[in-house]
């Protein structure tokens, strides 16, 4: 799958962390955007439509769960991944629950987050919706 025009969005409170992850899936070829908190995410998802969300668990206000139900809600079949270096069984379990892709335990090895990422877009796209066809919703013949 071709990397180029699909638009990442990457949310860390950690502007160092940030920064690691964007210049990385940069040179990777992705488009990336960023956002210090789950607040912010949400405006870049409705401004920008990403493809895919790497979000960290870890945030002040809204944590990364939070995020992917509201993201759920308000942008349904966007994939997400979630990331973080404190987690537990039980954040993992929740992460997956509210229909994240994958869940990456923090420091993340690079080709595990870029496998996450590609098999991810690959599901979204293999499980969008197809347009219907034009005589969809006629009634062909005697009613």
């Amino acid at each position: 799958m071709d990397n180029m025009n699909k638009k990442l969005l990457i949310v860390d409170d950690e502007p160092e962390v940030l920064s690691m992850f964007a210049k990385f899936l940069t040179r990777k070829g992705y488009v990336v955007s960023a956002a210090r908190d789950a607040l912010e995410a949400l405006r870049a998802c409705k401004r920008e439509k990403p493809d895919l969300v790497l979000t960290d668990f870890n945030m002040p206000g809204m944590n990364g769960v939070d995020l992917l139900k509201e993201l759920h809600l308000t942008h349904p079949g966007m994939p997400a991944i979630l990331m973080s270096g404190e987690a537990d069984m039980r954040t993992a379990a929740d992460a997956l629950r509210e229909q994240a892709f994958d869940f990456l335990r923090k420091p993340i090895d690079s080709n595990e987050l870029l496998s996450s990422i590609k098999l991810a877009l690959q599901h979204a796209k293999e499980t969008a919706p197809t347009e219907a066809p034009p005589d969809a919703g006629r009634v062909i013949g005697p009613v």
